[in-house]
This record gives C-alpha cells, structure tokens and sequence, in this order.
C-alpha cells in the first residue's frame, strides 16, 4: 500500500545475515545501508551529510534552488533566440542596420529578458561555488558582497547599452 510509490531502505548497525534478510524479504526494502568500520576501532565511516543533519536549516537551498532551475529554463529559450539573433540581425550588419533591429519593441524585449536571465544565472552559480568552496567567514562574505555588485552594475550596464540603442 504505497500510494506515493516511494522506495524504502534499511539502516542498522548489525552484521547479522538474519537481520539484513529481514529488511530485505520482510520489510521490502530496495536498499540497504551498511555501516563500515574501516579503521577497526568501533566508529563507523560516514558522509558529511551525518554531521549536518540537526544543525538546522540554512532556509535558502530550496529557494535557491529553484531560482537556478526556472533560470535554466528560460535561458533554454532565450539562449537560441540570442544566438539566431547574432547570427542573422547582427553579425556584418551595419550600425543603422543594428540600431533597426535592436529598436522593435520584442527583440529590445527580449534582449532585456536574456541580460538579467544570464547574469542573474550566473550569479546563482557562482555564490554556490563559494559558499562550497570558500572556507574563511570573513572572504567568503567579501566574495559574495563584490560577485553581487559586479553582475548588477553588468546588467545594469548592458540594459542601459540596450536602451541607449534602442530608443
């Protein structure tokens, strides 16, 4: 009666046969964890993920998350777009000819549209990069406060570029 059809697993701290064909025949279960002793002294390898669970939640990840995900999404859209656009609209074609295109209100749109869609993308990845890999307190913040400024003012300075042509 698994109405989610959710898979179940077992963990024990046993070297039983009898227990572990128990989990798996009784119980059903489709994974087994096994506790290894490594160094032979009583105390079991495990993940980081251990030490982390209980400490709290960081509130952030699942947000962020998602943030990184719909902004994939929309670049799987855009990206094609942008790329057509060089190709056909821009790439040896004159100033005026640029400034034509650049002033219809969808391609003057959508170039908006992929500026912040990219540097906010890339800023999600990023801070990821170092909040995982950054280890002093105090860098980390200074990374994170100079990484956000730059790709604002880089958005705020390719929007203005684009309106400035544009109108």
């Amino acid at each position: 009666n698994n109405y989610f059809d959710l898979s179940f697993g077992y963990s024990d701290h046993t070297v039983s046969k009898n227990v572990i064909n128990r989990a798996v025949n009784h119980y059903n279960c489709k994974t087994v964890e096994f506790h290894l002793d490594i160094d032979k002294k009583g105390e079991e390898f495990y993940s980081p993920l251990k030490s982390a669970k209980n400490t709290g939640s960081a509130k952030s990840g699942v947000h962020h998350w998602i943030h990184q995900r719909l902004t994939a999404v929309a670049l799987l859209i855009l990206l094609p777009w942008a790329l057509w656009s060089i190709h056909a609209n821009i790439l040896g074609a004159s100033y005026d000819e640029v400034v034509a295109w650049l002033s219809q209100p969808l391609n003057a749109i959508l170039s908006v549209l992929f500026i912040i869609t990219v540097h906010y993308h890339a800023l999600l990845g990023v801070q990821v990069i170092v909040e995982d890999y950054v280890h002093k307190e105090w860098l980390k913040i200074a990374k994170l406060v100079a990484q956000k400024l730059f790709y604002v003012a880089s958005a705020i300075a390719c929007i203005y570029a684009v309106f400035s042509v544009a109108l």
